[in-house]
């Protein structure tokens, strides 16, 4: 059942990872392959989220998917939009007039190769990154304890200066007097999950963040998506 779960998860990351990719495809004319990557990230985000089972062939999973997704991409949702950016109306008869073209065709068919060969660059990393997961999934645990002990540690001490909002943020100089042994280390790997945050120069931590760790980091690493995406396609369209 969780490896059901874990598939339908893949399969609904790699769609939303995929979505940069059609916009960029469709508004800016052009692929940019560095958005491929996103597809991998997705579908690998989406399967651990659903509570996939981790194990030899995730990584095998999440590739196949990537490469489906992908591929209902070109041949689907992209002519879609085409049919509907050129003012026709989306029926199944528009798109069939669309296929019987043979130059749209062959245009489709060699960037679906195309579009194949990026998607497989891009997710070998991801696929890389997970089976190194699976080589260490027993050590995740450990990994997972401690990260909260991590953040029990920094908590205490921003307890202790009431920093518990940005009206309360207090300088990193009055933090560190409370560290001790690893502390600093450990301030910094908080931070970065951006449950520690910053303000005006000063730090306190959020108990929002808190209950969600990890979620704050990927938020912010989803609005870079966004803001590259927006970047690019206006890039493509005024250099189109």
């Amino acid at each position: 059942m969780n490896k059901l779960k874990g598939i339908l998860g893949a399969l609904i990351g790699g769609i939303i990872g995929v979505i940069p990719w059609i916009l960029v495809y469709v508004y800016g004319e052009y692929m940019f392959s560095l958005l491929a990557i996103f597809i991998g990230v997705g579908a690998s985000y989406g399967y651990k989220k659903l509570g996939g089972v981790l194990d030899k062939k995730t990584p095998i999973i999440v590739g196949i998917l990537s490469i489906i997704v992908v591929s209902l991409a070109t041949l689907l949702v992209i002519p879609c939009m085409l049919i509907v950016k050129e003012g026709y109306s989306l029926n199944s008869y528009t798109f069939e007039l669309l296929y019987k073209n043979n130059d749209f065709k062959d245009a489709i068919i060699h960037d679906l190769f195309i579009s194949i060969v990026f998607t497989i660059i891009g997710i070998i990393p991801v696929i890389n990154d997970l089976k190194k997961e699976v080589g260490i999934e027993v050590k995740s645990e450990t990994n997972l304890k401690q990260m909260q002990n991590n953040i029990s540690r920094m908590k205490e001490i921003f307890k202790k200066l009431n920093a518990f909002g940005k009206e309360n943020a207090v300088d990193y100089s009055e933090v560190k007097e409370y560290f001790k042994d690893d502390d600093e280390k450990t301030f910094k790997q908080v931070k970065n999950m951006l449950i520690i945050k910053k303000y005006k120069g000063k730090y306190y931590f959020s108990e929002k963040n808190e209950k969600t760790p990890g979620l704050g980091a990927l938020m912010l690493s989803l609005k870079i998506i966004v803001i590259v995406t927006v970047v690019m396609v206006l890039i493509a369209i005024l250099f189109s």
